[in-house]
C-alpha cells in the first residue's frame, strides 16, 4: 500500500505565504482605508490562509495493492474507489517562479457515476505523477477522461 501526503515544502510555502499576503494587503489598503480596517483585513487574510494551509490542504491519498484508492481530507475518509472500474484523468496548470503555484486536479469516474474531482496540488507535481502512473496500472485503459469535454 502506498500513502501519498502533502509535501513538507508545500506546507512551509503556505505558512510563509500567509503572513506575507496579510502584510501585502495591509500595505496596499492603507492608501485607501483607515489604519484599523487595513489591520483587520490583513489579519483576516493571513488567518484564513493559515487555516487553509493547516486544514483545507491536509489530504492523504492511499493506493492499495488490490487497486482500491482512498481519499482522506483532514483525516476523514471522503471517498473510496475500486480503480479496476474507473477511468482516470487530470488537469495540471503550473506557474513559474520560486513559489510557482501548481494546480493539479485528479479526475476519477467510476463506472457510469458522476466524475469526481480531487485537488491534488498539495502532493506536489513529482509525487502526483508517480501516484498517477501507479493508479493507471489498475484503471480502465479504453479512454481516459479528457480535460476539455468540448467537441471541436
Amino acid at each position: 500500500m502506498q500513502i501519498y501526503k502533502r509535501t513538507t515544502f508545500n506546507l512551509v510555502k503556505s505558512i510563509v505565504q500567509a503572513p506575507l499576503t496579510g502584510v501585502f494587503i495591509f500595505v496596499i489598503t492603507q492608501f485607501f482605508l483607515p489604519l484599523r480596517i487595513c489591520l483587520v483585513l490583513g489579519s483576516v487574510a493571513a488567518a484564513a490562509l493559515l487555516y487553509m494551509a493547516f486544514f483545507s490542504e491536509n489530504i492523504s491519498l492511499e493506493l492499495g495493492d488490490d487497486g482500491v484508492f482512498r481519499y482522506f481530507k483532514r483525516g476523514k475518509l471522503e471517498n473510496t474507489f475500486d480503480l479496476r472500474n474507473c477511468r482516470l484523468g487530470y488537469y495540471q496548470k503550473s506557474e513559474s517562479g520560486f513559489f510557482g503555484d501548481h494546480s493539479i486536479t485528479l479526475r476519477i469516474q467510476e463506472g457510469e457515476a458522476e466524475e469526481i474531482s480531487i485537488d491534488a496540488a498539495p502532493l506536489g507535481p513529482a509525487a502526483f505523477h508517480k501516484m498517477f502512473a501507479e493508479m493507471q496500472e489498475f484503471a480502465i485503459k479504453d479512454e481516459p477522461i479528457r480535460a476539455n469535454n468540448k467537441e471541436e
